[in-house]
């Protein structure tokens, strides 16, 4: 089905490859092997540069992708590809964020374990990676709907305010007001920093942010593009 011109590449199997369940192993007319599901070979797609990429999807109606259960996401969220990030997880086609803990060292940029956005850090932030009116004003909450259930990677977490929030593999997930296009990502890569000022308030969420983020030198959050 495909020849050496177009951008499909057979997903190739080694010599001494045996069927497995409905994997099958299929000779080709120039000899070569390749893996094939349910008796259909099977492609790699060559502008998939990152894990979770689609690209050839919508390419030729006479392709899909082969997929083999399908993962559960709330209504409106679609998977949407950003150029120079790949594909990211979307709202209405606008893009979702997710916001981390990080450790900040005075006198250079955020550095050691600033990027970790390991599961249980984002558990133990929940909704509190924006909280206050000040934060609430730039980041909107995905909110959940009344009834909504954890499922799979999705789950459902619940805010200060008593609202619940959908949370993507442990972290809680926003839409940037600065996004007026679909497609645009300007809440990307952006830092909050807390600043005390001799505020109890602050001390307390410095302190929180520290204990998450591993901080010693100082804390805030770090904003990024969620990806699926």
């Amino acid at each position: 089905m495909c020849s050496s011109d177009l951008p499909w590449l057979p997903l190739i199997a080694p010599a001494l490859a045996s069927d497995v369940g409905k994997f099958s192993a299929i000779t080709q007319p120039d000899g070569s092997r390749q893996w094939a599901y349910s008796g259909r070979a099977l492609y790699r797609f060559e502008d998939d540069l990152l894990p979770g990429d689609v690209r050839g999807q919508a390419l030729d109606d006479r392709w899909q992708v082969a997929a083999l259960s399908s993962n559960f996401r709330p209504s409106d969220v679609t998977v949407t590809t950003l150029s120079g990030y790949g594909d990211v997880l979307s709202l209405h086609d606008m893009t979702l964020y997710a916001g981390s803990a990080f450790e900040k060292y005075w006198g250079g940029r955020n550095l050691r374990d600033s990027f970790t956005v390991a599961y249980f850090r984002g558990k133990r932030l929940g909704g509190e990676a924006c909280s206050d009116d000040g934060c609430l004003a730039t980041w909107q909450p995905f909110r959940a709907p009344a009834g909504a259930r954890s499922t799979g990677f999705w789950e459902v977490i619940r805010r200060r305010d008593g609202t619940d929030q959908w949370a993507y593999k442990g972290f809680a997930l926003y839409t940037h007001t600065g996004d007026t296009a679909p497609g645009q990502n300007r809440g990307h890569a952006t830092y909050e920093f807390t600043d005390p000022a001799g505020r109890a308030e602050a001390l307390d969420r410095i302190a929180q942010l520290a204990a998450i983020g591993n901080a010693a030198g100082g804390a805030g959050i770090y904003w990024h593009i969620a990806k699926p």
